[in-house]
């Protein structure tokens, strides 16, 4: 009697290979996952039975050995609401990278990309819209070539916050691979600027000029110890009661910077947020200039708290540089204060990072060691700083040449 063949059933939840009536094609789902206690459900398609069956097999490796499948039905536009929905609810951004993340998704990401299917978004797909939104060739920071185009560094800033939202993606389990960050999808490179900073003799005469501003406070910590602007507005006087601020120690001739002034556009305030990163949580010494400046600041912001005591009113207590009223310092009238003293001193103006770059620029010049200086800007990598400043040691190569020379002694 002839054995009968028994057709072997797929396994629960891998689904069997059907052909549709209604256009041919041919089709197969199958389980990839759980949500709400509901199985999540992909369906592949091919035109013959064998391309579904080859696709299928793939995707059941991917499953069995661990790996993502994408699942998302949302458009790009759609993930990246709920993406900064997330991130707000999460509490762990800071306000104003959270308003830059809004920004970047509503002004270049969601025009390009926004009704694109998350899942089906591929490299080529975002190559095409960096390249739609950006002049052709080198481009410097902050330039546009043509109408309707964005510099290349902004839109290189828009392809980080693209590849930030994709990895949650991926983490979500929605997307199976982060095609942002494929090494196909490109910006053109940006031509570095060399940072501007004053000179030696520049820097004395601006702080000569600043004597008795309302900001000398202020600008001496920047352009004496390297303090970011940020930084140096949301100074506050040490409060042992509030260590968790840091602030300026006159007694000790320290200051401890945890903080910085930022502005939280959603709310339109000014605010003390913490600093980022562990190495810009540091302390410093001060210096005889800053003691200088801090101490006039001290006498002249009494004063000001007693002629104006009807009228005064701290938002932030114990800043060190303030309006006459308490308010913080405005960045807008801290950068005019920069230009007004530099007119009258007789020098360029500057932006008030360049007092920042004119410490780091002197100090390594004046030979000290580059760890040293990275670690008084508070950079997280020392390589940041080595970029930054190689104009600052013009003459390393001569040195080193000159020490060799010395060691061998072959010639002398």
């Amino acid at each position: 009697m002839a054995t009968r063949k028994v057709k072997a059933r797929a396994a629960n939840g891998e689904g069997c290979i059907r052909q549709r009536k209604s256009d041919g094609r041919w089709l197969c789902s199958l389980t990839v996952g759980w949500k709400d206690g509901k199985q999540v459900r992909k369906v592949i398609y091919g035109k013959t039975r064998d391309e579904v069956h080859e696709k299928q097999v793939a995707l059941l490796h991917t499953l069995h050995t661990g790996g993502v499948v994408a699942t998302s039905k949302d458009s790009v536009a759609d993930f990246m609401d709920r993406w900064i929905e997330h991130l707000e609810a999460e509490g762990r951004v800071q306000p104003r990278t959270l308003y830059g993340y809004r920004q970047y998704a509503k002004l270049y990401i969601v025009p390009g990309l926004g009704k694109l299917k998350l899942a089906k978004l591929t490299s080529k797909e975002v190559q095409a819209w960096v390249n739609r939104r950006q002049p052709a060739g080198r481009t410097n920071a902050g330039r546009t070539a043509k109408a309707g185009k964005v510099s290349a560094l902004t839109m290189g800033h828009a392809l980080r916050v693209l590849r930030t939202a994709l990895n949650q993606a991926v983490a979500w389990g929605e997307i199976d691979r982060n095609f942002a960050l494929s090494p196909h999808v490109r910006t053109p490179k940006v031509e570095k600027a060399e940072p501007v900073y004053y000179d030696a003799t520049e820097a004395r005469t601006f702080l000569d000029a600043a004597v008795g501003d309302r900001y000398e406070a202020a600008f001496t910590c920047m352009l004496s110890m390297g303090l970011r602007p940020a930084e140096a507005y949301g100074l506050t006087w040490w409060d042992p009661n509030r260590p968790e601020r840091g602030g300026v120690d006159l007694e000790a001739g320290v200051v401890h910077l945890r903080v910085a002034l930022k502005r939280d556009r959603a709310t339109k305030t000014t605010v003390l947020g913490p600093l980022k990163t562990e190495l810009s949580r540091r302390t410093l010494p001060l210096t005889a200039d800053a003691v200088d400046a801090l101490r006039r600041r001290r006498a002249a912001q009494n004063q000001e708290k007693m002629r104006n005591r009807k009228v005064w009113h701290e938002p932030i207590p114990g800043l060190v540089s303030t309006t006459a009223t308490g308010a913080p310092l405005d960045e807008a009238h801290a950068l005019r204060a920069i230009h007004a003293i530099a007119g009258k001193a007789g020098i360029k103006r500057v932006h008030p990072y360049a007092l920042r770059h004119t410490a780091a620029t002197l100090n390594l010049s004046a030979g000290v060691p580059l760890l040293a200086t990275s670690r008084l800007l508070g950079h997280s990598r020392i390589n940041l700083t080595a970029d930054t400043y190689s104009h600052a040691t013009p003459d390393v190569f001569e040195d080193a040449k000159a020490k060799m020379d010395a060691i061998l002694g072959r010639n002398a």
